[in-house]
């Protein structure tokens, strides 16, 4: 798998123990016709003729022209560009298997980005150079497919949440008898920073439409799930959307969901309270703000909590000097400071294009605040505390409509339901050392239900937030869940 340029060398290669699990997923008997088109070193290839398909029945491509030990053990295609291959080709398979390039369309060199930009699923408009090399791939393998073919596919997690792949994730799941996505929290190949999921597709034109998707830790989760397939049920949800609950309601379409304000340099913008005193900064030329998620790991954000976070000297003031405060002696200095000795970097993008520099643009006072990084989960934390604005290492929320308290912490009480958790970790990024990170975006996509009339909503979201951050996600759930939904989910 490439993971930079088709033309680089740099590539990452699936292990035999989960093209094994792979092939096996998929295998029918001798009889079928296989494809793969990223050979690689051909570790797909030498596990099918393990299994005893023939070389004849087996064809790989790939654009790498040096040969393998492996090559010699299926009809194999180099120095060709795969997606013009099947553009061309006749043959048509029972099976395919692979591990296709994650490199964006956008920098692959010409011709073959031109090719990759004009994959398209039957009857819709062309990917285009904002899509991914792997869901060219995948669209052109799913063609090739016969009836009742079926195909098993190394992902990257972006093929949960891309924009650029929703119409595939709706079509194709719908296109075979059934589909199992397989989800890693970890990633799968060393070095390589995202989490990763397999896709296993059966039967294509098969009907019914069912899908399953699983979470797993590690490579061993991914395994063990691919082997017990047929012993786990699947229902008619490609989506993940019907899950009980009938109304529900885009993120997107009650709040709005920004980043706070971008420095350029948060070295010299965001400062603790010692530092304040250090330089003599009056406090009219700073601004309150959170910067961290661990700031907001509470239902509400009042006076008193930022108070306690300036007693733990927590990086909360933002230098935002008003024309009133630019002739006090301490704003001048620090204002004069070289780089080198604690000054702003000046060449910064974001501080070169403002002016004036020393300004920070920031958003109109939050109505909450949402950390895009955490491995609980996303939640809302109200903003009660006058004036106080986050950074961009936090994402901003504006309740589109004027609610009360009680209603606002009715929809944050929403975000903590079942339905709505699902959705969240499915369009999760996870990289290599756990974090975990969802966009503006993604978020304001996230469906959850519309909550009823609570008249204790405060209490109810304060006890659910506090059982998830003490560990207790069930908890959580099912405060959120009666609350709610007026029913218990299993979780």
């Amino acid at each position: 798998m490439a993971v930079a340029s088709p033309l680089e060398s740099c590539k990452v290669y699936t292990p035999s123990i989960l093209a094994r699990a792979m092939v096996s997923a998929i295998y029918e008997g001798g009889r079928q016709r296989w494809l793969e088109p990223s050979v690689g070193r051909g570790v797909f290839v030498w596990v099918l003729r393990e299994k005893g398909v023939s070389k004849q029945r087996i064809v790989a491509v790939d654009l790498d022209t040096d040969a393998t030990e492996n090559d010699k053990r299926a009809t194999v295609i180099r120095g060709v560009d795969f997606l013009e291959w099947s553009n061309n080709t006749r043959r048509r398979f029972d099976c395919v298997v692979g591990n296709p390039p994650f490199v964006s369309i956008r920098s692959l060199p010409s011709p073959f980005k031109e090719a990759a930009a004009r994959v398209h699923l039957d009857g819709g408009r062309p990917i285009g150079l904002t899509a991914n090399t792997w869901y060219a791939f995948l669209i052109r393998s799913v063609t090739l497919l016969k009836h009742s073919g079926n195909l098993a596919f190394v992902l990257p997690s972006a093929c949960e949440y891309a924009d650029y792949c929703q119409p595939g994730r709706n079509a194709i799941a719908q296109m075979f008898e059934r589909t199992d996505l397989i989800r890693s929290r970890r990633p799968l190949f060393d070095g390589v920073q995202e989490g990763t999921a397999v896709l296993v597709c059966r039967n294509k034109g098969g009907g019914h439409g069912l899908f399953r998707r699983h979470e797993v830790d590690n490579l061993d989760g991914v395994i063990e799930r691919l082997t017990s397939l047929d012993r786990r049920t699947a229902r008619n949800c490609p989506n993940g959307e019907s899950d009980g609950c009938l109304y529900r309601e885009k993120l997107g379409s009650f709040i709005r969901i920004g980043v706070g304000g971008v420095t350029g340099d948060a070295r010299f913008f965001v400062l603790t309270e010692s530092q304040r005193r250090e330089f003599g900064l009056p406090v009219r030329c700073l601004r309150p703000v959170v910067s961290r998620s661990r700031h907001v790991y509470r239902a509400s954000m009042t006076l008193s909590d930022w108070h306690r976070l300036l007693a733990e000297d927590e990086r909360v003031w933002l230098f935002d000097p008003p024309p009133s405060s630019l002739e006090h002696p301490a704003v001048v200095s620090y204002l004069r400071l070289k780089e080198g000795n604690g000054g702003c970097r000046r060449t910064a993008f974001k501080v070169r294009h403002r002016v004036p520099w020393y300004r920070t643009p920031m958003p109109r006072r939050p109505d909450g605040f949402v950390s895009g990084m955490t491995g609980l989960g996303v939640w809302i934390c109200l903003n009660e505390m006058p004036r106080l604005n986050a950074t961009n290492t936090l994402y901003v929320v504006h309740f589109l409509e004027n609610l009360s308290r009680a209603e606002k912490c009715a929809w944050a009480l929403s975000c903590l339901t079942t339905p709505a958790a699902r959705c969240i970790r499915r369009a999760t990024r996870v990289y290599a050392d756990g974090l975990q990170k969802i966009e503006p975006g993604q978020l304001a996509r996230i469906k959850v239900p519309r909550p009823p009339h609570l008249r204790n909503s405060v209490s109810l979201y304060r006890q659910a937030l506090q059982e998830l951050l003490d560990g207790n996600e069930l908890g959580c759930r099912a405060i959120a869940n009666d609350a709610v939904l007026n029913s218990r989910w299993d979780g």
